[in-house]
């Protein structure tokens, strides 16, 4: 099967007319040249060359080799700096993924700055943090904002945040057996749960299943019960700052990263965009 420095070579020789001259153009022998002609006309089935003593010519089937080749390279070339631009220039489609938690005392800050330049089209994806890291490991997101990601091969990893999460109240609320609002879908909230079992400090029959952290945090504000949600998302929601922290009970510590595959580091636009959102957060 002939390759692509067949049709280089072919090339070569088409615009010098001589099997001699594009040998030497090329920088290889004309035995092995001729070899490359012979590899691309057993493939393509005809003859692309007639050869006389003052050199080639093309046939008619090589006449439309040649132009066809021509696009290709052509094409080809465009290629490859469409990929160089990629690597180089903070420019087209760019996918962030987070928590809408995270997203919530995150994007505000980092979107801004990102919008200004045009040429960048941001999409923004939410999902819990741990699927957020598999679908940047999938090749689906450019770049992740992920909750105590786990160490990965193909992924950089930068701590960029740290959090808590616990249990808050209204100030004003009292109550000897108050309901626990969470959200069973995170890790965290299990955690805490499973140790306040252990502790029996709170009684833990009585729980609301809330699968978003902002409405638990206004249901804890509105005093339905103790809500455990993370620091960062009641300092964004509660601005008059009428929850306060439950004294003495678990506390799960979170830490915040950008998440995005290893082969990306050195690209030009992964440095800029990255260097762009550890500033703004």
């Amino acid at each position: 099967m002939f390759n692509f420095n067949d049709v280089s070579n072919f090339i070569e020789i088409a615009k010098a007319k001589n099997l001699t001259k594009a040998a030497g153009r090329i920088g290889v022998s004309q035995p092995s040249l001729s070899m490359s002609m012979q590899r691309l006309e057993e493939a393509i089935g005809c003859q692309v060359f007639l050869r006389s003593k003052k050199g080639v010519i093309l046939t008619r089937q090589g006449e439309l080799f040649y132009q066809r080749a021509m696009l290709l390279i052509g094409n080809w070339q465009d290629l490859i700096k469409s990929v160089s631009d990629l690597s180089s220039e903070v420019s087209g489609k760019f996918v962030i993924g987070c928590h809408p938690s995270v997203g919530l005392y995150t994007l505000h800050k980092l979107v801004p700055q990102l919008s200004k330049n045009h040429n960048l089209k941001l999409e923004l994806v939410y999902d819990l943090s741990r699927i957020i890291t598999q679908k940047v490991i999938d090749f689906e997101i450019d770049l992740g904002l992920v909750i105590n990601p786990q160490k990965h091969g193909d992924l950089v990893l930068y701590k960029v945040l740290d959090d808590e999460v616990c249990l808050w109240r209204h100030k004003s609320f009292e109550d000897d057996h108050p309901k626990l609002i969470i959200d069973n879908n995170l890790l965290q909230s299990k955690d805490i749960l499973r140790r306040i079992n252990k502790s029996k400090k709170i009684n833990t029959d009585n729980i609301i299943d809330c699968p978003n952290l902002e409405n638990i945090t206004k249901l804890t504000m509105a005093k339905v019960g103790y809500g455990i949600i993370p620091s960062r998302v009641v300092a964004e929601i509660d601005q008059r700052k009428s929850l306060v922290k439950v004294e003495s009970l678990p506390i799960f510590k979170d830490e915040l990263y950008l998440c995005y595959r290893v082969e990306n580091k050195n690209f030009t636009n992964f440095k800029e965009i990255t260097k762009i959102i550890k500033k703004a957060i």
